[in-house]
């Protein structure tokens, strides 16, 4: 539980002529009586711009402690903060998002510390650094930059290793968007989207590589908590709506919109190359005019792709296509689950195109699959050399095909334990791997003999991801 603390509940704060809310002796004794038993949020209201910090908050638990102020939030005096557990400390600056805020040290203020993680946001309209007395700082603190505008997301590629933390929704309508990082180059920084939407994006550039929001996620780069609606996205090769490539960490992000390219093209990504990718959603129109497209990613390569779901539908001239990634190349993919339909010539599956020596665990799909050549499948459509596929099925339509066609795959050479296909709503009474099982069983939760009904999987009408 936390309380938000206002000026009508529990602290007496004083509000001074000049737009300031002061917390002095009798206020930040209070506000650590709080944190004995609860995390506090504290916020400037509309009237108020700026909060001052004259006397020292202490406790000693792991309580998290939140200051946002309007504009700036400022320490002087005695003013401190100091935690002597784990706690999560966050200075938002510019929660007004008026392009204007910093969070200013006083040179007389004791410390800001805490053994966890300390948060330190901001908008330098007025051309400062923060912190501007980083020794009086104790523990491990991100700085980040608040994004309020459109023109704020696009100048992140001035400092591609930068933290940024994204302050309001953004209408990108009629805004000209130009991809940030390459592979030289690439997004190397943090940016926490704070749970807001990115609507009406718009990148143009069909005749570039890597495009999307980032053009290059590298290994180093982390992206958060972030929505889009309604993105129309276009590029060449490697092309999503995040990402044309990721190699870092992506978590809890989900994309709405279209998405045209060649090769690699994805929803959210166009690449997962040795990237971590989690809790993110697709729903997402693909059209690409050659090989390896997907709802989420166009291809994962030696990466990881969990607890994720795509509802797409993708048309492809090519091969490689599913509805979650259109080949899964030596990598993992886990607690995943596709809807949608996808078109295609060779390697059409349900979830992916292809695994080809990559893992397949905890897995569903129901997708329409409509492949015109070889190895079309209702999950995968092949799944070969070291490929292993478990404890997964599919209720995919299985449509047309010339050969290799399959409820569950269309080929496979690897390995397959403990998963099924519905003979019934796939139109398919074989597959290379699995047990066709019907309808009515595969409604039956005692169909799925070893499955993990306690934390992976819920019986509904058909076995369901708890963490989806």
């Amino acid at each position: 539980m936390r309380v938000l603390l206002s000026l009508s509940l529990a602290l007496p704060i004083i509000a001074s002529a000049q737009g300031q809310m002061i917390i002095g002796s009798t206020e930040a004794q209070a506000i650590s009586n709080t944190l004995a038993s609860h995390a506090v949020v504290l916020q400037t209201p509309d009237n108020i711009d700026d909060l001052v910090v004259t006397a020292p908050i202490h406790w000693n638990n792991n309580n998290s402690l939140t200051l946002a102020a309007n504009r700036n939030i400022i320490f002087m005096g005695q003013g401190s903060l100091d935690n002597t557990a784990q706690a999560t400390v966050t200075l938002q600056s510019d929660a007004a998002a008026q392009d204007n805020g910093l969070v200013l040290i006083g040179n007389n203020a004791t410390s800001i510390q805490s053994q966890g993680q300390i948060n330190l946001i901001e908008h330098p309209a007025l051309g400062s650094a923060l912190p501007n007395n980083k020794d009086q700082i104790a523990g491990h603190y991100l700085q980040m930059e608040a994004i309020d505008t459109p023109n704020d997301l696009q100048n992140i590629s001035q400092n591609l290793k930068g933290s940024y933390y994204l302050n309001q929704n953004l209408n990108m309508k009629g805004f000209i968007f130009k991809p940030m990082g390459d592979m030289s180059t690439p997004f190397s920084g943090t940016f926490i989207g704070n749970h807001h939407l990115i609507s009406n994006l718009t990148i143009s550039a069909a005749q570039n590589d890597n495009v999307g929001v980032f053009g290059v996620i590298g290994p180093q780069g982390f992206v958060v908590d972030l929505s889009f609606d309604r993105a129309m996205i276009a590029g060449q090769n490697s092309v999503g709506i995040l990402a044309g490539v990721n190699e870092g960490h992506i978590n809890d992000i989900s994309v709405q919109g279209e998405v045209n390219g060649v090769n690699n093209v994805g929803g959210l990504i166009g690449v997962n190359n040795r990237g971590t990718v989690q809790y993110t959603q697709a729903t997402t129109n693909i059209n690409a005019s050659q090989d390896f497209s997907g709802g989420l990613a166009g291809t994962n390569s030696q990466g990881t792709i969990s607890q994720s779901s795509s509802h797409s539908n993708i048309i492809s001239q090519g091969s490689h296509v599913g509805s979650l990634t259109g080949d899964n190349y030596e990598g993992f993919l886990k607690q995943d689950y596709a809807w949608g339909s996808v078109v295609g010539e060779d390697n059409i599956g349900g979830l992916t195109g292809g695994n080809d020596s990559g893992i397949i665990n905890n897995c569903g799909a129901d997708v329409t699959v409509t492949g015109l050549g070889l190895f079309i499948g209702g999950l995968s459509g092949d799944n070969v050399e070291e490929g292993v596929i478990s404890t997964s099925y599919s209720l995919s339509p299985v449509l047309q095909g010339k050969s290799y066609v399959g409820g569950l795959i269309g080929h496979s050479d690897g390995t397959v334990t403990n998963s099924f296909w519905d003979i019934d709503t796939s139109h398919q009474s074989g597959s290379s791997g699995g047990l066709g099982k019907s309808d009515e069983a595969m409604r039956t939760r005692s169909t799925y003999i070893g499955w993990n009904f306690n934390t992976i999987w819920k019986m509904q009408v058909y076995p369901a991801l708890a963490a989806l």
